[in-house]
């Protein structure tokens, strides 16, 4: 009797040791085993009775009901910008099999989402764990939201030129975020975005420049008029002075020309306001007329000396 006593004190006591739940500290995971693959048709779904609790930057304790564990890992680095969407929606875990949790911690939502937004750069660490029935992955994660990029603003004013002058493009160009920008310029600007115009460059021109900050251009453009050089009428005398006799009709017979073939308008101030004048008996002296030369846009003048010379005339007696 006594021996089936001790019989059944030690077959209590195996199966006490047996129903043990033993607790494993667990190595630290391959990166490798974990990682994310832009899947089709794959949800996770939220695990109400898994709990993470963040012990310090790099250990995390894992309380459930079913697989007690505590893992430290070296984190995964995934980089996003401002305005993305950071999503873990869809994964796959490596050696683990028919995964139908997941769950997530902030800021990423039960679905593994996070919306950013501007103003939330910085870097993030959020642990990832899922399961199926029998086995448990936690992977830590490290997001980095990079600051969204500002595009840098260019201000260019158009320009109008002389054949002959010197254009010089100086964009006033500011960068929110402080980038080092450079400046391409084209054709027919140099490199220093100057051009050195010519005669026969007169015209309208597109002056296109480009900034860029390091991460994104801006393409600007803006109109540069080059205006023609003018070139003033030419007055051209055959005689200067003019002679002519007491009543004998002054004709003036200018010579005008203009390189530009202007349309030339020409007008005479003075002892004369046209080109002819017909002289009297009375009209002996020295008289000045100018003559003045229009093309629209320059004005060119001659005087001219008109001699009138005394004509003898026969006495007149009244009887």
């Amino acid at each position: 009797m006594r021996g089936l006593k001790l019989i059944l004190l030690v077959a209590v006591f195996l199966l006490i040791a047996s129903c043990k739940q033993e607790t494993i500290e667990c190595a630290p995971l391959d990166e490798s085993e974990f990682e994310f693959l832009q899947l089709d048709n794959i949800t996770s779904s939220p695990a109400p009775s898994t709990v993470i609790e963040v012990i310090d930057n790099n250990t995390v304790e894992k309380v459930s009901d079913k697989w007690p564990a505590k893992i430290q890992l070296e984190p995964i680095v995934k980089k996003f910008v401002e305005g993305d969407l950071v999503s873990f929606q869809n994964i796959k875990i490596k050696n683990l099999d028919n995964a139908t949790n997941y769950t997530f911690t902030e800021p990423l939502n039960k679905f593994g989402q996070w919306q950013t937004r501007i103003g939330d750069a910085g870097e993030y660490t959020v642990f990832i764990t899922a399961n199926n029935e029998l086995d448990l992955v936690i992977q830590e994660v490290l997001l980095v939201i990079k600051p969204k990029n500002t595009l840098p603003k260019v201000k260019l004013d158009s320009f109008k030129a002389v054949e002959g002058e010197i254009i010089t493009l100086n964009p006033r160009i500011s960068d929110q975020d402080g980038d080092v920008v450079t400046v391409e310029y084209f054709p027919p600007f140099n490199s220093q975005g100057v051009w050195q115009t010519r005669i026969g460059d007169a015209g309208e021109y597109t002056a296109k420049v480009i900034v860029r900050d390091g991460f994104e251009e801006v393409i600007f453009e803006t109109l540069v008029t080059v205006i023609s050089l003018n070139h003033p009428p030419i007055i051209t005398l055959e005689n200067n002075p003019v002679y002519v006799k007491e009543n004998q009709t002054i004709i003036l017979n200018p010579v005008v020309t203009d390189l530009d073939k202007d349309e030339i308008i020409i007008t005479y101030f003075g002892w004369m306001n046209e080109s002819s004048k017909q002289t009297s008996f009375y009209d002996a002296g020295t008289y000045q007329v100018v003559i003045k030369a229009s093309d629209g846009k320059d004005e060119v003048q001659e005087n001219v000396v008109i001699i009138v010379e005394d004509v003898n005339r026969m006495p007149v007696f009244n009887v």
